[in-house]
Parts: structure tokens; C-alpha cells; sequence
């Protein structure tokens, strides 16, 4: 056992006591002999100029993390020559409507020196070892993530939306498992693109959708069950060229191409679910990609709910699934009401990503919803 000891010191220095005009600026002194002037954040009257404690919490954990980090490696005799972490913790409510720092994503970029560097899976393995042996993140309820990043920062390439493939799939069960399975091979012969009779069936886009406006259109399927299988950085992936979507279901004015449009942030286009109660979304890849980095954003503006989402990959055809992320979100219109993750992650070889969606914690008859979903 060990103690560990800080001061923390605070003097009036306005005519008046009052909230509006009090000064919040005050000293932390630390056995070292060092002193830091800390105030509140300035959303709450206090200096910009000065730390604030929930600054100096997402710096503690992303300390804590770096110096475990680093003595692991030094034990595996590896050579770190930098270490850099924009580490971003989120302030928002918690379950019990209490404001909190609930999540802090750490975003560590390291270089190696030496003859030796260790490998993606081996990084991800030294990250995790260093997330479970550091004190601070074992003192906390917070959720903390660790993002690993590139020598660079993440390259983001605009232009010209994409247009999408789109059709709407009728077949059995048992059918739409074996495409799920087997990317890239039609369920019910060719797609509708390359068939005569797609527009006499219905099968292709209604008119006014993306596909009237020419260019490629996304591939979906209207999956009537749930599939077989278990429900639980480079440049951005096209989707609509590279995937077929597979979705439970859809609101006819909020399609599934809406979540891979450039349309994003608050009030952007939307994918909707065409009625109440979890959801599954899967890519399957007609090729295995690398996937390192994915964004999700969400907005609710109507009803208070908690979300949980399970996002997992699989890269057995979708036979087994690895989970990436686990989580849960609280909106509470009209304040907290837009959500917007951006994850790092290791995913070599994925030839599907599947995305559980269950929209309401509670039981709530809500619908799920996503703004945008981005994969590099």
C-alpha cells in the first residue's frame, strides 16, 4: 500500500461572495514542490488559461497508461522513442442523470526505434495489457477505449457523393443466410443491375432515389430474420463499391443508403428503421478488407432513450464474429440529442461487419437510427 498526497488551496480574491463574479482560479501543490494553477472550465466561470479538473482526469488516465505502456515494452525490449496521445474524455450525463465524465478515449501514436516493431495484433495486445495493469483506470467507473493511431494523422477524402446500388431482395430465410455468408453471390440469380425485367419487378429503386441520378447504387437486402450466425489508416472504404448491406429493416423515406451519404452531423440524412425493437446491419465485403478506423453518428431529437449497440467483425464469411465495441448512450432531447464516435481499431481480413442496434435500453418501443456510418 501507498499513499500520495495533493494540496489544494483556494483564497477569496472579489469584494463579493457571489456565483456570478467569485474567482475560481486556485493553486494544487504536489510533494515535489511543484505547483499548478488549476480553475474550472470555462463553461463554468473559471479561466482558460488555468487546468481543470476534468482536464487533469483524461490527463491522469492517459499518463497512467503511457508510463504502464511504456514499462511493458522496455520489459519486452522494445525501444519507444515518442509518445503521443490526444487524449478526449466526455462530459455528459450518466444513467442516473448526473453529470459525469463517462467516457475517455485514449488515442496514443507511438514510434519504435531498434530493429524491432511490433505488428497490429502485438500492439493492440501491449495496449490492452497496459489498459488493465494502470491504477488509475482500475479506480474509475469511467469507460475508457484505447484508439491506437498512425504516424499521421487520419486522411479524410472529400469529393463527389457516392452513388449507390440499391435493391430490395424477397427470399427464403435460409437464402439470405447463404448470402450473408457468401459476399458478392446473389441470392436469387444476378442482381438486379444486370436483369431486363428489374424494373418491371420492382426490384430496382424507386423513383427519386440516388440510383435515378446515375452512378453505382448500393446493394441491400430486406432481411425478414434475424441471420444464423450469433447477434451479438487508409483511405475511406466505398461501401457501395466494395459491400453489400444487409439490414433488418427500413422506413421507405429513411433508406439504409441515407447512414453512407456525405451527409452528416446534426440534421443530416438518416437510415431509419421501419419499426420498433433491435436491429442488425451487416456489411458483407465481396473481398476481405483491413478496416482501422470506423465513424458512427446518431441523432435522436424526440424521445429520451439508452441505447446499446454492438459493433463486431467476422472473418470467416461470417461463421464467427469478433466484437470490437460495446456500448451505451444516453439521449435526452432537446439537450443531449447527437451522438458521434470515432473509432480506432485493428481489423485485418474482415469479409463482414455486422452492427446489433438496440435502441432502447428499457424496453422503450423506439426505432433505431444512424446518421452516418464511415469505415477507413
Amino acid at each position: 500500500m501507498s499513499e500520495h498526497r495533493a494540496t489544494v488551496d483556494w483564497k477569496r480574491e472579489t469584494p463579493a461572495f457571489a456565483y456570478e463574479t467569485y474567482n475560481r482560479d486556485h493553486d494544487w501543490s504536489f510533494d515535489s514542490g511543484v505547483t499548478v494553477r488549476a480553475s474550472a472550465n470555462p463553461a463554468y466561470l473559471g479561466s482558460e488559461s488555468c487546468v481543470d479538473p476534468e482536464e487533469a482526469f483524461v490527463a491522469a488516465l492517459s499518463s497512467c497508461h503511457m508510463l504502464t505502456f511504456l514499462a511493458i515494452a522496455a520489459r519486452k525490449k522494445l525501444v519507444v522513442d515518442s509518445y503521443h496521445d490526444e487524449a478526449v474524455g466526455v462530459l455528459e450525463k450518466d444513467a442516473g442523470g448526473r453529470l459525469a465524465i463517462t467516457r475517455v478515449a485514449l488515442r496514443p501514436a507511438i514510434r519504435f526505434g531498434g530493429g524491432e516493431v511490433p505488428g497490429a495484433e502485438e500492439l493492440r495486445r501491449l495496449h490492452d495489457q497496459a489498459h488493465h495493469a494502470c491504477f488509475i483506470a482500475n479506480s474509475v467507473k469511467t469507460e475508457v477505449v484505447v484508439e491506437p493511431q498512425g504516424d499521421g494523422p487520419p486522411r479524410f477524402r472529400r469529393g463527389k457523393e457516392p452513388m449507390c446500388r440499391r435493391y430490395n431482395l424477397r427470399a427464403r430465410p435460409e437464402a439470405i443466410v447463404e448470402a450473408i455468408r457468401r459476399p458478392g453471390v446473389p441470392v436469387a440469380g444476378a442482381p438486379p443491375q444486370h436483369r431486363p425485367d428489374a424494373a418491371r419487378d420492382g426490384l430496382l429503386s424507386r423513383p427519386g432515389s440516388w440510383s435515378d441520378r446515375g452512378g453505382v447504387m448500393l446493394r441491400k437486402q430486406i432481411i425478414d430474420v434475424p441471420p444464423a450466425s450469433p447477434v451479438p489508416l487508409p483511405g475511406r472504404i466505398d461501401v457501395a463499391a466494395v459491400a453489400t448491406v444487409l439490414v433488418t429493416s427500413e422506413a421507405p423515406d429513411h433508406p439504409v443508403d441515407h447512414a453512407f451519404d456525405d451527409r452528416r452531423g446534426s440534421g443530416g440524412t438518416r437510415w431509419l428503421a421501419g419499426g420498433p425493437g433491435e436491429q442488425v446491419l451487416i456489411l458483407a465485403f465481396d473481398h476481405p478488407q483491413p478496416i482501422h478506423r470506423i465513424v458512427l453518428e446518431v441523432e435522436e431529437r424526440e424521445v429520451a432513450r439508452t441505447q446499446e449497440l454492438q459493433l463486431a467483425v467476422s472473418g470467416d464469411g461470417g461463421l464467427t464474429y469478433r466484437e470490437l465495441v460495446r456500448q451505451e448512450y444516453n439521449f435526452s432531447p432537446p439537450g443531449t440529442t447527437f451522438e458521434r464516435e470515432d473509432w480506432a481499431v485493428v481489423a485485418e481480413g474482415v469479409t463482414h461487419l455486422r452492427l446489433v442496434i438496440r435502441p432502447d435500453k428499457g424496453g422503450k418501443p423506439c426505432r433505431a437510427a444512424i446518421t452516418t456510418l464511415a469505415l477507413w
